[in-house]
């Protein structure tokens, strides 16, 4: 569905940030699917559950500034397991994320 990478908010705050790809944002219905996620994600917490720092999921792929479908949540540091998948990147990801 997407990657998600360990980043940081323009003030510095790591964050874990879910990039959705073209591919995947072209298929009948997904951005609704997506947007769902992420207000499901809004109305949870718990000790277990990052809160939804952020995110757009009207973000326009085919406009070619990189910009991508994305929610972004506290960064849950672990002892042992690492849940991001992607590569570390030190871009900060823009604000404001509501969309």
């Amino acid at each position: 569905m997407g990657e998600v990478f360990f980043g940081h908010d323009e003030s510095g705050t790591p964050v874990a940030v879910k990039l959705i790809g073209a591919s995947v944002v072209s298929e009948p219905g997904y951005r609704q699917r997506f947007k769902r996620e992420v207000e499901a994600a809004r109305a949870v917490s718990g000790t277990w559950t990052p809160a939804i720092v952020g995110a757009d999921t009207r973000a326009d792929t085919d406009r070619g500034d990189g910009a991508a479908p994305r929610s972004a949540t506290e960064r849950v540091r672990t002892s042992g397991t690492t849940w991001c998948t992607g590569t570390p990147t030190s871009r900060a990801f823009p604000r404001p994320w509501s969309r």
